[in-house]
């Protein structure tokens, strides 16, 4: 019995640990696009017969405005690595090679339109006195295949609560998320 005390209080211990691993809120998109703000739709499969449509969100490109999704959350650690996994439509197009202003005023805590590349996804942390961006770049030939990209951005502002978003240029067709996650974690470490 003395044994399982310190085996359980261990467990208890841990439990926060592995909590704060996934800090995005439905981040695998099995709640459809629940927890998550902007422009995401869940998936339409066009199957009556299913009650439950598949893990995932879909972003519909807009030809002459930029699109968005976002989720508010709290900084905890001045390291966090971002994973997005996604698949592109059959038609999915950028609509130019060059910088736009994206009008984002609509989400809390930015309340600037900023010039952003119209041939990548833009990732932004804006939270406290810092503001992150970070260039998603797709592989466009790879057509309707899973994509993932990953990498590690440096909030300066821990105890604050920051915005988390992604911003879509416009183009034609659309991206199905699958996964978009925050975590202290590193996912590509042994």
């Amino acid at each position: 019995m003395k044994s399982i005390a310190p085996l359980l209080l261990l467990l208890l211990l841990l439990l926060p640990l592995r909590a704060d691993q996934d800090i995005l809120v439905n981040s695998s998109f099995t709640d459809g696009h629940g927890h998550w703000q902007g422009d995401a739709k869940d998936i339409d499969t066009g199957d009556l017969s299913s009650d439950t449509p598949p893990p995932g969100a879909v972003i519909h490109l807009k030809k002459d405005k930029w699109t968005k999704i976002y989720q508010l959350f709290d900084i905890r650690d001045k390291k966090l690595f971002y994973t997005v996994s996604f698949k592109l439509s059959d038609d999915f197009k950028f609509a130019g090679n060059d910088y736009s202003r994206a009008d984002l005023g609509d989400v809390p805590g930015l309340i600037f339109q900023e010039q952003l590349s119209e041939n990548r996804f833009t990732l932004m942390i804006q939270g406290g006195f810092n503001f992150t961006e970070t260039q998603l770049t797709p592989n466009v030939s790879k057509g309707t295949q899973s994509q993932t990209l990953t990498g590690r951005i440096n909030p300066d502002s821990v105890g604050a609560q920051a915005c988390f978003l992604i911003a879509f240029p416009p183009g034609e067709g659309s991206v199905t998320l699958t996964q978009v996650s925050l975590s202290n974690t590193d996912p590509n470490a042994q």
